[in-house]
């Protein structure tokens, strides 16, 4: 076999090689997320401009995971993930609400104003099941309100009913 031919194959070869390592470089630096770890104001400055980011953030105790995807038209795309609930004494609550997740399309000026770990209402922004799980266990404790105050609803709705109908009675003894 002709040398020259084995040299120019081999250059070929190395030649793909460091195309294909610059290939994937560029692939992991795009598609993989910073990992924050637990520095909520790496992840905050990130987000500012909704470049992809990931970090573990504890509100009250409870453990969530808050990765940003990238930009969407006007949004950026950010999947929270709650993976602990420090509340122990209702179990009920923990299996309903520990590890689900949901994907949230914040506005870009929303995040610019207020760092997302400060927003309040960043729910309005998402679906999936811990967003359901979460509607679930409010109106669940809104029924038991509701139900622990019906007898006082009823006592109130009798005076307001006694009440209207002796005012009633005596605007009709007046007439």
């Amino acid at each position: 076999m002709n040398p020259y031919l084995l040299q120019s194959l081999d250059k070929k070869k190395i030649y793909f090689i460091c195309f294909l390592i610059l290939v994937l470089v560029v692939s992991f630096l795009l598609f993989y997320p910073k990992n924050c770890k637990d520095d909520i104001n790496c992840f905050n400055d990130l987000a500012l401009k909704c470049s992809r980011a990931k970090v573990i953030a504890s509100n009250n105790g409870d453990l969530y995971s808050y990765e940003i995807k990238g930009k969407k038209e006007n949004g950026c795309i950010i999947i929270v993930f709650l993976k602990f609930i420090q509340n122990n004494n209702n179990p009920i609550l923990k299996g309903m609400l520990e590890n689900k997740g949901m994907i949230c399309n914040v506005p870009l000026e929303i995040i610019q104003l207020k760092p997302i770990s400060d927003l309040e209402d960043l729910s309005d922004y998402c679906t999936g099941p811990l967003k359901e799980a979460a509607i679930e266990v409010t109106l669940e404790k809104l029924y038991s309100i509701v139900v622990a105050n019906l007898g006082e609803i009823g006592k109130e709705y009798q005076n307001v009913l006694k009440a209207a109908t002796t005012n009633n009675t005596l605007i009709s003894n007046s007439s």
